[in-house]
C-alpha cells in the first residue's frame, strides 16, 4: 500500500511539473503576441508632404548629388524624369545608380527641402 502511494505521489508530482512547464510556455507565448501587437501598434505611419507642409510643386535636392532634383507631385509621390516615384523608390534608384546595393531605404534621409 505504501509504495502505491509513493507511486501515485510520483505521478501527481510529475503532472504538477508538466502543467508548469505547459503554463510557462502558454504565458510566454501570449507575452510574446502582445509584445508583437504592441510593435504593430507602434509602426510609424507613412510620411505624407502635407503633413510637413510641402505643397505640390515643390523641388526637393537629392542629398547625395545636389544635381539630382524631383518634383512634388502628390501627397506621397514625386516626379523624376517624367516617372513618379515614392521617395523611398527614388532614393533607391539613386543609390543603384551610384553602384550602392540597396534593398530598402527611408526616403526621407535622403532628400532635402528648401523653401
Amino acid at each position: 500500500m505504501r509504495m502505491l502511494c509513493l507511486r501515485i505521489y510520483s505521478i501527481c508530482r510529475e503532472a504538477v511539473t508538466i502543467w508548469k512547464r505547459i503554463d510557462a510556455t502558454l504565458e510566454q507565448e501570449k507575452e510574446e503576441e502582445l509584445a508583437d501587437e504592441v510593435i504593430t501598434r507602434a509602426r510609424r505611419k507613412s510620411f505624407r508632404f502635407s503633413e510637413v507642409n510641402i505643397l505640390t510643386g515643390a523641388e526637393l535636392v537629392y542629398v547625395g548629388d545636389e544635381t539630382n532634383t524631383c518634383k512634388v507631385v502628390g501627397d506621397k509621390k514625386v516626379e523624376y524624369e517624367g516617372q513618379h516615384y515614392s521617395l523611398s523608390g527614388l532614393a533607391i534608384r539613386f543609390r543603384r545608380d551610384a553602384s550602392y546595393e540597396t534593398k530598402g531605404v527611408q526616403g526621407t534621409l535622403y532628400f532635402e527641402y528648401n523653401n
